[in-house]
């Protein structure tokens, strides 16, 4: 049975989407800068190209109602308005953990991003990235990362899982349980 049939419209190749249960919407995110909001018989309701972005994955933090998306190969994660998708900033990511660089931009295939909520971390909480990985050389992993507290303009890394799968794509946490699905 179908729970709902929506056309994409402008939207092409999405990537990345995230349900907002206290809207009862989904924001979808595609490779071409697209981001739209699509109500739960399949309308697309809100549609913004926001520019030339590569975006990967999309997450929501419920607390703060704003919607953070990555930008694939850019070290760069956006921080975005769930009213009207105004990009508030741009929040360049510090791939260095311990004096050592965990990830080169040559190897950054980040493919999602999910949102852990903890007060009081600053920004509210931290976030989970998955990295697609292509070889051992060049593993997927999960990078948690979270606002520098010196700086909220800026991601620093905090530490980072390598896992024996290749070609992850996407990751979602259900904060009921605290259970990642990658």
């Amino acid at each position: 049975e179908k729970i709902a049939r929506f056309s994409s419209g402008e939207l092409s190749e999405p990537s990345g989407c995230e349900y907002l249960s206290d809207r009862g919407v989904l924001i979808v995110v595609g490779d071409k800068g697209d981001i739209c909001e699509i109500d739960t018989n399949g309308t697309v309701s809100k549609y913004r190209r926001l520019g030339d972005y590569d975006l990967e994955g999309v997450c929501y933090n419920p607390v703060t109602r704003l919607l953070y998306t990555i930008v694939e190969n850019k070290s760069l994660i956006l921080e975005i308005e769930t009213d009207n998708f105004d990009i508030l900033r741009q929040l360049p990511i510090n791939w260095v953990i311990n004096n050592k660089n965990i990830l080169r931009s040559e190897d950054e295939h980040l493919e999602g991003i999910t949102f852990v909520e903890n007060a009081d971390s600053p920004g509210g909480g931290s976030f989970i990235v998955v990295n697609k990985g292509n070889n051992t050389e060049q593993p997927s992993a999960l990078i948690e990362l979270s606002f520098d507290v010196e700086n909220t303009q800026l991601i620093s890394s905090v530490k980072m899982i390598v896992l024996e799968i290749l070609g992850l794509t996407g990751i979602t946490r259900k904060a009921e349980t605290g259970a990642f699905y990658v």
